[in-house]
This record gives C-alpha cells, sequence and structure tokens, in this order.
C-alpha cells in the first residue's frame, strides 16, 4: 500500500467514535456521528516523489509529538492504543 509517499504494510488499530461538525446524518440516521476505522503503517519504502505530493505533505516525528499536537481527542486515543501496543511507548498511554 502507499500512503502520501510511503510503501508499507498496514496493522489496524481500531475503531474510534467521534462527532463531526457537518450536520448531515450517518448511515444509522445519527446526526454527527461517525465512526474511524484506524490504521498504521509498517513503513517499508519512502518515496522522493508520489502522485499526491501538491497536495499533501509528509512529516516525521516522535509519536509523543503527533499526540500533543492533534487537534481531535479521537486522533489521540487512536495514536495512544497504537502505542500501548509498541515497546517503549506504553508511558504516552496515561496522559
Amino acid at each position: 500500500m502507499e500512503e502520501a509517499g510511503v510503501r508499507g504494510t498496514c496493522v489496524y488499530v481500531g475503531e474510534f467514535k467521534f462527532k463531526s461538525r457537518k450536520k448531515a446524518l450517518n448511515a444509522s440516521g445519527l446526526k454527527g456521528g461517525c465512526l474511524a476505522r484506524v490504521f498504521v503503517m509498517d513503513v517499508t519504502e519512502e518515496m522522493t516523489e508520489w502522485p499526491e505530493q501538491k497536495k499533501r505533505t509528509r512529516r516525521w516525528m516522535p509519536a509523543a509529538d503527533a499526540i500533543e499536537i492533534c487537534k481531535h481527542d479521537w486522533m489521540r486515543d487512536a495514536l495512544r492504543t497504537w502505542a500501548s501496543t509498541v515497546p517503549g511507548l506504553s508511558s504516552l498511554v496515561a496522559t
């Protein structure tokens, strides 16, 4: 799989519910309720050029920094869930 100019294999992290600011109804008829299925990628290749690079940027950072800069609680929860499975990152889960 390729995403933002990196290739690798994806591993499922989990499902995370959140409220959307959009007023559209979801499939269950609930206003603003969303479900994100989150995956992490074990990167095996980093490309210098990729199809959507004019629309997307890629930024590497420590997991703790990624958790800190996330705008949404559900994304922080997803990162913490993933971190809990990685040796050496379990200290990030309690914050």
